[in-house]
């Protein structure tokens, strides 16, 4: 089920008929109550249950007609449940950043929009927007209550969709964000192991940075991520599915392509392209570079991680990349030469919410890139030591 912001009364009208008890067998009941269960405990997870935000995330599986949430603030509670048509009326709002453009998304009238939030900042004692003639702007608590509509929204969607599913069978969707030196070398395999043992999960797979994959996982806009163990969030769990080790990857054009290792030490003043300091792979290989008193020639900064490996031969320069890099990309003709030197190692691993549920798409998709990635990584170490 989609709560998307441009399906008008009907949604609500839907939702009524999904959660009408005497529409629903006691085993729906059951599920219905785990789903409750499970987005009680990914906002849990994100808030903490000390937090005056904390009411927000108490979704009750006694729900009437339609699913409602607790107050948002536990010091000024409302008299009326905060109910999902409010949520959906103030993200249509604070996306459109005007109340015609949402009320225009929503099918509805622009008065009624505007009554909705009313009574929404009225009953929370809050202001979610400010005014400015006729743009809106999200408040400091509006951009508070954003983040956790979005969450609460997109855990009831996954609930409804798991409503219609077989018992033992997963369905709804699973979102993935991955660092772009791994999206073609592990993901397209991943997928594929993944799609046979769960044909009814969705798959969206976004490749983006380490640290935009952190921002989104706490925001609840992504169920997993794929990159490296960097432990800089406490609200993240991350567990490590293998290690790697920096290479000089040079096309078969360069000097060194015949070479079967590289001290370290030897790639000083040396022609090297390398990712833009806002990837945390270039950060990690600046620091190598720190303690090997090594100032390497950087020919050109490129931010596309294919793009890059393509200009290696036309350029006559190396990169440094972990060894797995290469998996996938045959077609290029590059090696992965590998280099002689100090604390030259990476960890791969998966990116979860802490606390957040265990019988989900992402569990298993965890439990799958446990089985199947240390195998991939280090099948591609053997191909580079092998040259």
């Amino acid at each position: 089920m989609d709560f998307g912001v441009g399906q008008g009364a009907k949604r609500s009208a839907d939702i009524r008929s999904d959660l009408d008890p005497a529409s629903n067998t006691g085993q729906r009941q059951n599920q219905r109550d785990r789903c409750w269960r499970e987005a009680e405990g990914q906002l849990a997870a994100t808030l903490g249950r000390s937090s005056p935000l904390w009411g927000c995330a108490s979704l009750a599986p006694s729900f009437c007609l339609y699913a409602r949430l607790t107050p948002v603030f536990q010091q000024s509670p409302m008299h009326d449940p905060v109910e999902v048509r409010h949520l959906r009326y103030f993200l249509a709002v604070a996306e459109a950043g005007n109340f015609s453009r949402a009320a225009d998304r929503l099918g509805i009238s622009q008065p009624s929009v505007s009554q909705q939030i009313r009574d929404l900042e009225t009953g929370l004692r809050v202001r979610l927007f400010q005014r400015r003639g006729k743009r809106v702007l999200l408040s400091p608590a509006g951009l508070i209550f954003q983040e956790h509509a979005r969450m609460v929204l997109r855990q009831l969607e996954k609930c409804f969709q798991e409503l219609g599913s077989e018992p033992g069978q997963l369905r709804g969707g699973l979102h993935l964000g991955v660092v772009p030196v791994l999206n073609v070398a592990l993901v397209p395999d991943l997928l594929g192991m993944f799609a046979v043992e769960h044909p009814a999960i969705s798959l969206m797979v976004e490749e983006i940075s380490s640290t935009e994959i952190e921002t989104a996982l706490e925001e609840g806009r992504m169920d997993a991520g794929l990159g490296f163990v960097t432990r800089h969030s406490p609200n993240l769990r991350y567990e490590l599915l293998c290690t790697d080790e920096f290479a000089l990857i040079v096309a078969e054009n360069h000097p060194w392509a015949k070479r079967r290792i590289i001290p370290f030490s030897q790639l000083d003043h040396q022609r090297l392209l390398q990712l833009p300091d806002s990837f945390v792979m270039r950060r990690m290989t600046d620091e190598i570079c720190r303690k090997h008193q090594v100032r390497p020639r950087v020919i050109a900064e490129i931010n596309a991680i294919e793009t890059l490996l393509r200009s290696l031969g036309p350029l006559k320069s190396g990169a440094l990349m972990p060894k797995v890099t290469l998996r996938g990309r045959q077609n290029l003709k590059l090696r992965a030469i590998p280099l002689r030197g100090k604390k030259l190692g990476l960890e791969i691993g998966l990116l979860r919410l802490r606390d957040s549920p265990t019988n989900t798409a992402a569990a298993d998709f965890t439990n799958l890139a446990k089985r199947a990635v240390p195998g991939m990584v280090a099948k591609q170490k053997r191909v580079v030591h092998g040259h």
